[in-house]
């Protein structure tokens, strides 16, 4: 995956359309709400064609979906959580979020362009 850092003219980074929150996930919901973040739409599941391009959407989504948003020039904001192998496999709150030191981290990602990229079992 490649993280892309932009800049802009005058440091303006354009205004995204709409912001949307896809997270299934009670406490990640509460982090970004405890962090001041505002969004326009708040989701448990992304469905790609009811965002617009120029729209941005936070979350921890799968790699394929990503890049997905990505070629349809949606940004991506991920939710970098450096978890310990105690926290996996359980439900985590806002402050096990703050705990772990969990920010949030802009993506971009395509899928090789290679058509037979997919690996063959051994």
């Amino acid at each position: 995956m490649i993280c892309t850092y932009a800049l802009y003219p005058n440091n303006q980074k354009p205004t995204p359309l709409k912001r949307w929150l896809i997270t299934r996930h009670p406490g990640a919901a509460q982090w970004f709400a405890d962090k001041h973040y505002v969004f326009d739409r708040i989701a448990r599941h992304v469905e790609v064609e009811k965002i617009a391009p120029g729209d941005a959407v936070y979350g921890t989504l799968p790699v394929p979906l990503v890049a997905n948003l990505c070629a349809h020039d949606i940004e991506y904001w991920h939710l970098n959580i450096p978890m310990t192998a105690a926290d996996r496999g359980r439900e985590l709150s806002a402050q096990d979020l703050c705990r772990l030191g969990a920010t949030v981290v802009r993506f971009w990602c395509a899928r090789y362009p290679d058509d037979n990229s997919e690996q063959k079992p051994i």
